[in-house]
């Protein structure tokens, strides 16, 4: 078994940083995956698909039973809040979009979700 905590440093979109501790709350060793992902569920009606959330970033962490992790960070900018629009260009739509870390392969999901405010279309 193992917990989760997030927290987001920076303001902004261009660039900021998210920082996890995980730990091991089981009595056996264990890793736990921490997942990165992207939604643009708050851009409105573009001319092309989004995807539901696209994965950005992973990282492992081994703990032993009952250990609590250092932090473990992603960064983040611009470039990943983006989507490939109809002429195959990443392009970066206003409005909100989602940055969520999840623990992979958990039994009972573990969750983060941040909103970030995007004010203008900008082609990356």
């Amino acid at each position: 078994r193992f917990s989760l905590s997030c927290a987001r440093k920076g303001q902004g979109y261009q660039r900021f940083r998210v920082e996890c501790h995980a730990q091991n709350t089981g009595a056996v060793d264990g890793d736990l995956v921490v997942l990165a992902f992207h939604a643009a569920d708050g851009i409105g009606k573009v001319d092309h698909p989004v995807p539901l959330r696209a994965l950005r970033n992973f990282t492992r962490v081994s703990l032993q039973a009952g250990e609590a992790s250092n932090s473990v960070g992603f960064d983040f900018t611009s470039d990943d809040l983006a989507l490939i629009n109809a002429e195959g260009k990443a392009t970066l739509y206003p409005g909100t979009h989602h940055i969520s870390l999840r623990a992979g392969g958990s039994v009972q999901e573990m969750s983060t979700t941040f909103a970030i405010q995007v004010p203008e279309t900008v082609v990356v």
